[in-house]
């Protein structure tokens, strides 16, 4: 993935002809889940589209994917992020505060789930300023 810069997802189609985000909408549906719910894992790496109609939920999944994955070095995709977050959310809730407590319940539930501990949080991703002020 060069660090985060390749999307698994372009990827994945290059290389293979299909997306993961595909393979688990067929598993959640042969696992009897919503057809609701299986169109958000389909649809989770789609390009972040606003306007009138558009699904909150499907919005708040395809921003979701735009969080750095744990074993980059890079936020590549923070732009795109906090550019999306801003139409969202707007001033609703400042994204150093959501990232923070993302932070914090990730840890309390990271041991439960057996999931390896973050080296680097999302807040340290976002800005190491304001790491070190949200902390």
């Amino acid at each position: 993935r060069s660090g985060g810069q390749a999307r698994l997802s372009v990827l994945e189609q290059a290389q293979f002809g299909w997306q993961h985000a595909a393979a688990a909408g067929v598993m959640a549906r042969g696992w009897s889940l919503s057809d609701s719910f299986a169109r958000l894992i389909e649809t989770h790496h789609e390009p972040l589209i606003f306007g009138e109609g558009r699904d909150i939920g499907a919005l708040t999944v395809q921003l979701s994917a735009l969080l750095p994955a744990a074993c980059d070095d890079d936020w590549h995709e923070r732009e795109a992020f906090l550019a999306g977050y801003e139409q969202l959310v707007g001033e609703l809730r400042p994204v150093e505060e959501l990232l923070a407590q993302v932070d914090r319940d990730f840890a309390e539930f990271a041991p439960m789930l057996k999931l390896a501990t973050v080296s680097r949080t999302l807040v340290d991703a976002l800005s190491p300023e304001i790491a070190t002020a949200a902390g």
